[in-house]
């Protein structure tokens, strides 16, 4: 099993089940909440590479999801938007809270897999450079 622990946070049971299936077929942990109150305990719990997080929802939205997390480029998480809403604003705004990519429902699974793997992609290379990163400054202050 991989060591990815991917967050999806949606109201919809259907599509919950049918991005876990998708992506446990990938070798990816999947964990999951119908609302952003619920997602937001399993982030600081499980601290997962990637959330895939449904805009409106009860409770709490995906944008005040987003406000909570508080995402950073060089954080270990990205986010992908997953949603059957959202208006240019909430596009815009999603992406200037740190959203690595927006899909509508419906969707294609496929372009989702691959958005995976891309996001996925990307932090883990970064990791590597940062962990070269801090050996180098190691190496250097002996």
């Amino acid at each position: 099993m991989s060591e990815h622990k991917i967050l999806v946070i949606d109201d919809e049971p259907m599509v919950i089940e049918a991005v876990r299936k998708a992506l446990k077929r990938e070798g990816y942990e999947i964990l999951s909440a119908c609302n952003g109150e619920e997602g937001l305990r399993l982030y600081f719990e499980h601290q997962p590479v990637l959330v895939i997080l449904d805009l409106r929802m009860p409770v709490m939205d995906g944008l005040q999801f987003l406000d909570y997390i508080k995402l950073k480029p060089l954080d270990r998480s990205s986010v992908i938007v997953l949603t059957g809403h959202g208006s240019d604003y909430e596009i815009e705004q999603c992406f200037r809270k740190g959203v690595s990519a927006f899909i509508r429902k419906p969707f294609n699974i496929y372009e989702l897999i691959g958005q995976v793997r891309s996001c996925i992609a990307l932090k883990d290379m970064k990791e590597i450079i940062f962990d070269l990163i801090r050996a180098s400054f190691a190496e250097a202050e002996k």
